[in-house]
Order: C-alpha cells, then structure tokens, then sequence
C-alpha cells in the first residue's frame, strides 16, 4: 500500500492593507520605499511583512509572490474590502 502525502488547504484573507503590501512586494521596491508609500516605521513594516509571508506559508519575497500568482491574489487591484482564496 502506497501513502501519498496531502496538501492541507487554506484559507487565505486579505485586507485591502494587505493586499496594497503585497502588489508592493511583487513590484520589487525596497523595504524602505514600501515603507514611506504606506507611511509606516520600517519595524512595523517588517511586522507586516512576516505576517504576510505566514499567511501565504512563505518564507521569502519570492515564495510570497509565487503564493500569491498562484491563488490569483495579484490579478487586479480585487475588491475595496478583502479578497479570500483557497490555497492548496
């Protein structure tokens, strides 16, 4: 008998804050510019960053970018409010 690994799915749910911090990321500016855009304290902006990556299970830019194509959360700007997406 053959064991197969499975994926746990996911609900991913973004803020319209969320989802601005993460078109930033995609965009490739630095922390730093990403900052002053969304006038934060860099701190808080890397507080914000690693929640991000926690919810997309991702442990870098690129990894969070993958997620993100791969659950469509970069298609558009979305609605005002929030976006869900099943990760998987």
């Amino acid at each position: 008998m053959q064991t197969r690994s499975r994926k746990d799915h996911h609900v991913v749910v973004l803020d319209q804050e969320q989802r601005n911090l993460l078109h930033l990321l995609a965009s490739g500016l630095p922390d730093t510019a990403i900052a002053r855009r969304m006038c934060l304290a860099p701190r808080t902006l890397a507080r914000r960053i690693a929640s991000l990556y926690e919810m997309l299970h991702a442990d870098n830019r690129f990894q969070a970018g993958a997620a993100a194509e791969r659950l469509g959360l970069l298609d558009g700007d979305g609605p005002a409010g929030s976006s869900t997406r099943l990760a998987g």
